[in-house]
């Protein structure tokens, strides 16, 4: 299976080996689960009527990152 973690270790933002050093607070888009954006596989978003947990997009359907649920 793929590997969908996330984790932020001395700021640096790790998700499927992608890489960014992130200085002070990564903001993203947040939607409700009903009206998530369009997006591109690898997209990130909160999901606001869900205590804003971290979701990200697989290129069809939108994830959350905790468990891989469907949003």
């Amino acid at each position: 299976s793929a590997d969908n973690s996330l984790s932020t270790t001395k700021s640096v933002f790790t998700a499927n080996n992608a890489q960014a050093t992130i200085a002070g607070i990564l903001n993203v888009r947040s939607a409700a689960n009903t009206a998530m954006p369009a997006g591109v596989a690898g997209a990130l978003c909160s999901v606001s009527n869900n205590n804003y947990k971290l979701a990200y997009y697989t290129g069809s359907v939108w994830k959350y990152v905790a468990d891989d649920t469907n949003v």
